[in-house]
């Protein structure tokens, strides 16, 4: 390829830029005219700064000052450094007047001859930016050198023939540069950069072998051992070659011998038949025999060359295991050192990912502990609430009987015992004591709602012991056996107050009845004063009601109120563990954003579209989780509806426990997520 493009450049010379015409015409111009416009002073300081340049850059390369902690050097500084330094001493020279032609001329070469000097200056130049680096290099700088002169300066006059030779120059450089990458076909192309942008492990392993800037000394001397291993490889090809030349030319000579011997001519390929007989007379010669010693000697020689050619096939032989034994050795070293590295890798992964797994686990523990806490003081909270519904409650029944206990006075004094005697017997009896019967079967439900939301809870929170949830069941046990048998006494307190009552309504009837023989003439009147009183006790009667359905009603929005302030305390809870998450999210992506302002500028480059892919796979694990929170907040939703109406609470219960799975299981997935995340994070 250097071949070829040395060839190319000397081609250049051989072109003249122009449009049509060459040397005639309006407006002519060549590339000799460059040359010709070319001030001797102007040559000169452009190659002095070349010269400055160049051996200023090489023994800056040789300190330490320019290399990094690998070792190789810093080409950039070295380079910008050199170019400011010989820019300098050219434009001190040029500003002190340095007579450079006298100089010259004071060497022996006149200021003509510096036109001749320039092309050779640079085909050297050219040979030399060829020979160290590439070939596209130099058609690269070429196409770059010929767009930036028809831009800035006038020296083309076909500027758009120029600057589509300079595009040329590039599109061929570039061409050079995918095919030397293995990139020559599009379709090859297009194949890579799928492979990369899948992710695939390959792709990713080769990304990061390319970018880890320890490898790069290692592929330097890869590609050395790379070209003495093919320069031996033609050394050795070269000798065979020669051996079978050699044995070849062995054969001819011993075939022409052979041929002799016997009288025949030989050709290259062996004798060829006898020789031609001259004209005239044959002479008689004798018979030609070789002698004992002549055939030992020949046979020795041929023995000679056949054990040479033996040894020589040995020998390379020899060589040729030897070096694919050198090769299988550092193949195995190679092989070694990225099992190593590999090994190291692995470990620094799995302590990072036991380092995040215990992180996780605090935290998980320290909202586990929150959690019951939480749920310690809902659960006070709800205590203290159901104990003041028993005490409005207890009220409740004491301020009816003392109702009660008014209207029986009053009965006394308005003497309507015997009107009112049915209506005492429906009250005091059936119809109160369904309404106590009713009332303690109300209150069982609550109950009973209430440990099944707080089991429901108890799962919920997953944190809540066994052996704590057992006790909590016993007391409420306990309390319930309490309350019942609370309840029973005081059933009994009343029906022996309703019986008492009723022995004392015998007395005054029997009392009456002897008060009625004694007043037979006034029975108009006393029939009229019972219907007077039937009528006010069905007014009564019908205004205790109203009182009754009223507190009922202002109880349920009681207990509606409350049940809504539960939801809510609930809701806030949920928002307020929601927002720690949130909070702890962005501290998360703070401190990640912190780690990439302090990485180093290309590496983060690189590494920026890989993080994107794992935070946007991260936020479709955290939007699985919202929708999952989602389907549990209605499932919560559906199931406190069930609780209410009391109806299908297993259903909801084991629909609750799908969703509760689910949960736990796009939990799995976000801890997955984040620890892939964090993994990125930590190659990265």
């Amino acid at each position: 390829m250097q071949k070829k493009g040395l060839i190319f450049i000397l081609g250049i010379f051989l072109i003249n830029f122009v449009n049509a015409q060459f040397f005639s015409g309006y407006n002519r111009f060549s590339f000799r005219d460059i040359l010709d416009r070319t001030d001797p002073q102007m040559a000169t300081l452009v190659i002095l700064f070349l010269i400055f340049f160049t051996l200023i850059f090489i023994v800056l390369m040789r300190f330490s000052l320019f290399k990094n902690a690998y070792g190789e050097p810093h080409r950039a500084g070295a380079g910008i450094i050199s170019l400011g330094t010989s820019a300098l001493i050219t434009y001190w020279m040029y500003i002190r007047g340095f007579d450079f032609s006298g100089f010259f001329f004071d060497i022996g070469l006149s200021p003509d001859s510096l036109y001749g000097i320039f092309p050779l200056l640079f085909l050297i130049f050219a040979i030399v930016l060829i020979w160290k680096t590439s070939f596209r290099m130099f058609l690269f700088l070429m196409g770059i050198l010929l767009i930036l002169l028809t831009i800035f300066t006038d020296v083309f006059y076909a500027e758009g023939l120029v600057a589509a030779t300079g595009a040329v120059l590039i599109l061929i450089s570039w061409w050079l540069w995918r095919r030397s990458r293995g990139l020559s076909s599009v379709r090859n192309a297009l194949g890579t950069v799928a492979d990369t942008y899948r992710g695939g492990r390959d792709a990713y392993r080769r990304g990061r072998e390319h970018i880890d800037p320890r490898n790069r000394l290692q592929r330097k001397e890869y590609k050395k051992e790379v070209k003495i291993e093919k320069r031996l490889a033609k050394e050795e090809i070269k000798k065979l070659k020669e051996i079978r030349k050699s044995h070849k030319k062995a054969l001819k000579e011993e075939r022409r011998r052979r041929g002799r011997r016997e009288g025949g001519r030989i050709g290259d390929n062996g004798p060829v038949g006898p020789r031609p007989e001259p004209a005239g007379p044959r002479p008689r010669p004798g018979p030609i025999r070789p002698t004992p010693e002549e055939d030992s000697r020949e046979q020795r020689r041929i023995d000679d060359i056949e054990k040479a050619r033996e040894e020589a096939f040995r020998i390379q032989k020899q060589k040729l295991e030897d070096e694919r034994m050198r090769k299988t050795a550092r193949e195995r070293i190679e092989e070694l050192r990225r099992q190593k590295k590999a090994q190291k890798y692995q470990e620094a992964a799995e302590r990072q990912r036991k380092e995040l797994m215990e992180q996780d686990e605090k935290r998980r523990k320290m909202e586990m502990k929150i959690a019951h806490e939480e749920g310690l003081k809902m659960d006070k909270r709800r205590r203290q609430e159901e104990e003041a519904i028993k005490e409005d409650a207890r009220r409740q029944r004491i301020k009816a009987l003392k109702y009660q206990r008014d209207e029986l006075a009053q009965g006394r004094e308005f003497k309507i015992q015997g009107a009112l005697e049915k209506e005492r017997k429906r009250l005091i009896g059936k119809d109160y004591e369904k309404a106590l019967k009713e009332d303690a079967r109300r209150q069982r439900l609550k109950e009973a709602e209430y440990q099944v939301a707080s089991g429901i809870q108890g799962r919920r929170w997953g944190g809540q012991d066994e052996k704590r949830r057992k006790m909590e069941m016993k007391i409420a046990h306990e309390e319930g056996l309490k309350m019942d048998k609370r309840r029973r006494q005081e059933e009994e307190a009343i029906k022996e107050d309703a019986r008492r009552q009723r022995l004392k309504e015998i007395e005054y009837q029997v009392a009456e009845g002897i008060q009625g023989r004694r007043l037979e003439g006034q029975e108009s009147e006393r029939k009229r004063g019972v219907r007077l009183a039937h009528k006010e006790a069905l007014m009564m009667d019908k205004r205790r009601r109203q009182e009754e359905e009223a507190q009922r009603m202002d109880d349920a929005r009681r207990n509606q109120t409350r049940e809504n302030q539960i939801k809510a305390e609930r809701g806030a809870y949920n928002e307020d563990a929601r927002r720690k998450e949130l909070e702890r999210q962005t501290n998360r992506e703070e401190q990640q954003r912190m780690n990439v302002e302090k990485m180093d500028t290309r590496k983060r480059e690189q590494w920026e579209n890989k993080l994107r892919k794992a935070e946007k796979i991260a936020s479709k694990k955290t939007l699985r989780v919202d929708r999952a929170a989602a389907v549990f907040k209605n499932a919560e939703k559906r199931f406190v509806e069930a609780q209410r109406i009391n109806k299908g609470v297993h259903s909801a219960e084991r629909s609750y426990n799908r969703m509760y799975d689910k949960l736990k299981k796009a939990e799995a997935e976000y801890q997955e997520a984040q620890l892939a995340l964090a993994e990125a994070r930590n190659r990265f």
